[in-house]
């Protein structure tokens, strides 16, 4: 059964490029803005509980950015599989996939959160965590995997209305599950009236919850948007639906995954310096994640358009949005790495009154935000082999970004000149792997075949 395209598609398809880029680069921007703020939310509050907290959170964020990860990793495969078929206007196989994708992901989080609860101490002793750390991890942890299934559907149902060319929608409903969690923390964290306080596990669930109402937020608007059926009962039929996606999802997943993992290996090199590095590591990588929430963003943008153009055989359209994607993702590096410099000392402050981690988050900023012009130059030749239906691709230039450039980078770094040495190393395979990544994509014979 093939449908008409929707005109939610015909900017992507048929409009301006850059206007189409923007359209879907601004809203998802406020939306992921939205999103990350939940971590630093999570570490000003937390910060106020004392350093030891501050270090257990630290430890927590390569695990629970794994799990993360797993499902954004899905969340591209549906993207790029999803807007193809509405690209084509085959609105059935994109309505069948959607349901049968967002069931199978939901089971299977709660498998993963199980898992990862029984092996919780195995799992942080390895990372370096230890004595009353390990305690407070597991207070957080414990109450944060019950929240990891509803997560998975947020992000998923995320990229099921991005996929389709909505953006607007997705990143309100991002807002507000970020605005519940801001409100919720310092009530449980803290405590209010009755409710006594929590401490860092009141993080969590606060958290938890705002995950919760999210999801449901989420799939009430893909439902009305026509964009949801019934599952698949039959346990094959529910894979077959899927296969396409994870296919695509399932190598994303993997890469996205690794990333937090050598995170935490890197986390446990910085881990040799004092609990104050790993506090400071720990929050430099949060501000990270929201000052590179634009180029994230122009990168996941790349997908639905080159999905939804790619179904409607426009290959010259695609070619020009890689392009524009280059140079704002060098754009929006150098905005937000200027301020970071400039306000350095004032970041730090937001983040911790202890003075060693004040000065080593100072020396994260200095050191790697003017990498920052770089960075998503890796994560947009990713896209744009997504995109293609090329999964392999895309996952052999993280793999190299992660073990033939970082890791190598970071041990060197570390042996020669410390903790700041860790911090160079990082700023310079940001560098090098930005460069090195669009130069193959710009000489790979994908581009070279459709453009030909």
């Amino acid at each position: 059964m093939v449908n008409r395209v929707n005109s939610k598609s015909e900017l992507i398809i048929n409009g301006n490029i850059l206007k189409a880029l923007l359209s879907l680069i601004i809203p998802m921007s406020i939306g992921m803005f939205s999103l990350l703020v939940i971590n630093l939310v999570d570490a000003y509050y937390i910060g106020k509980l004392g350093v030891l907290e501050l270090s257990a959170i630290s430890y927590a964020f390569p695990v629970l950015f794994t799990l993360m990860s797993f499902n954004i990793g899905i969340a591209i495969g549906i993207s790029a599989t999803v807007s193809k078929y509405i690209g084509q206007g085959d609105l059935y196989k994109a309505k069948k996939t959607v349901s049968n994708v967002m069931v199978l992901i939901f089971l299977l989080m709660v498998l993963l959160s199980i898992l990862s609860f029984l092996l919780n101490n195995y799992i942080f002793s390895l990372l370096g965590a230890n004595g009353e750390t390990l305690i407070l991890i597991n207070e957080y942890m414990s109450i944060w995997y019950i929240g990891s299934p509803f997560f998975a559907c947020l992000v998923i149902g995320n990229s099921v209305l991005r996929a389709n060319g909505d953006s607007i929608k997705p990143s309100c409903i991002i807002i507000i599950t970020s605005l519940t969690n801001a409100v919720l923390d310092p009530i449980f964290i803290f405590g209010w009236g009755p409710l006594n306080a929590m401490g860092i596990q009141g993080a969590a669930i606060a958290t938890t919850i705002s995950y919760i109402l999210g999801m449901n937020i989420m799939i009430t608007i893909i439902r009305n948007e026509n964009l949801l059926s019934f599952p698949s009962i039959k346990f094959m039929k529910l894979l077959k639906f899927s296969f396409p996606v994870l296919v695509i999802g399932l190598p994303a997943a993997f890469t996205m995954m690794l990333s937090p993992i050598v995170l935490g290996y890197i986390n446990k090199i910085v881990s040799s310096h004092g609990s104050e590095a790993v506090a400071a590591f720990g929050v430099g990588l949060r501000i990270e994640s929201l000052a590179t929430v634009g180029i994230i963003a122009i990168s996941s943008s790349l997908t639905p358009f080159i999905g939804q153009n790619f179904g409607a055989n426009k290959h010259y359209r695609i070619n020009t949005a890689i392009n524009y994607s280059v140079v704002l993702s060098g754009i929006w590096g150098l905005i937000v790495a200027i301020p970071l410099l400039i306000f350095q000392k004032q970041f730090s402050n937001l983040f911790s009154t202890d003075i060693l981690v004040k000065g080593y988050l100072i020396e994260y900023i200095k050191i790697i935000s003017i990498s920052y012009i770089f960075w998503g130059w890796s994560n947009i030749a990713s896209a744009v082999f997504n995109g293609y239906q090329k999964p392999l691709t895309a996952t052999l230039i993280y793999l190299s970004r992660l073990f033939i450039i970082t890791i190598p980078l970071v041990i060197i770094g570390n042996y020669f000149y410390g903790l700041n040495g860790i911090f160079i190393g990082i700023m310079i395979s940001n560098i090098l792997s930005g460069i090195l990544s669009i130069l193959y994509l710009k000489n790979s014979n994908i581009l070279k075949f459709y453009y030909s």
